[in-house]
């Protein structure tokens, strides 16, 4: 007479360890990337990128900081009247290059303080709009719907913005008189921020920035 075979206890049945490894890994690689995230990121400010989608990225991310410090890139660059213009011929004076695009919805948002800054500076200070990715005419829309009245260049496919270290738009690089770059930052600054790079690279203090009128869509 055969015995009947003893059914195991479901609580002696082995640990599936591998399953278990498996599960804490995971877990490990989103804490992480939850915690790099946070590190990176002081703020919710969006930096849109050289190819005009919007990502919500942290206000405090930066270009390559290893360019401070250097001398700014020499390459021309397109103007919207089809010449062409280098950044070198600004030398002698402070220069503001910011890097925007009709998609970049904190672009539209940050340059009308920007233009108080550049106001307040008067000639003394010398601010390029560098029009990335877009038409001529969508281009020329944005400095239109902002009433900037800055100098004018064009970065088609995003060549100048990739040499400055840029991760997005808008990208703001300041340049003092002697040519060596003193600030880059991707991502919103209010003109506050602004006005306070500039007077780094000046070796003065800030000065005081008027209130604006965020400028809406370009058309």
């Amino acid at each position: 007479m055969s015995t009947p075979a003893e059914t195991p206890n479901p609580g002696d049945r082995p640990t599936p360890w591998g399953l278990l490894a498996s599960i804490v890994v995971a877990l490990v690689i989103v804490v992480g990337a939850v915690v790099v995230a946070m590190t990176m990121g002081g703020g919710d400010d969006p930096v849109a990128s050289a190819d005009g989608t919007t990502d919500t990225v942290a206000n405090a991310l930066t270009g390559t900081k290893d360019l401070v410090g250097k001398p700014a890139p020499t390459s021309a660059y397109e103007l919207f009247d089809g010449g062409t213009a280098s950044l070198a011929d600004y030398a002698g004076r402070p220069v503001v290059v910011n890097f925007f695009s009709s998609t970049c919805a904190p672009c539209l948002q940050e340059m009308p303080e920007f233009e108080a800054v550049k106001q307040a500076h008067g000639d003394d200070v010398a601010f390029i709009g560098m029009n990335v990715a877009d038409s001529v005419q969508n281009g020329m829309g944005v400095v239109d719907a902002t009433a900037i009245t800055w100098d004018l260049g064009r970065d088609p496919q995003g060549d100048l913005l990739a040499e400055v270290g840029g991760v997005g738009m808008p990208t703001t690089m300041v340049i003092g008189a002697d040519g060596t770059v003193t600030f880059v930052h991707s991502g919103r600054l209010s003109g506050t921020d602004l006005e306070a790079a500039i007077a780094e690279a000046l070796g003065t203090d800030p000065k005081p920035v008027a209130p604006t009128t965020t400028a809406g869509p370009a058309a």
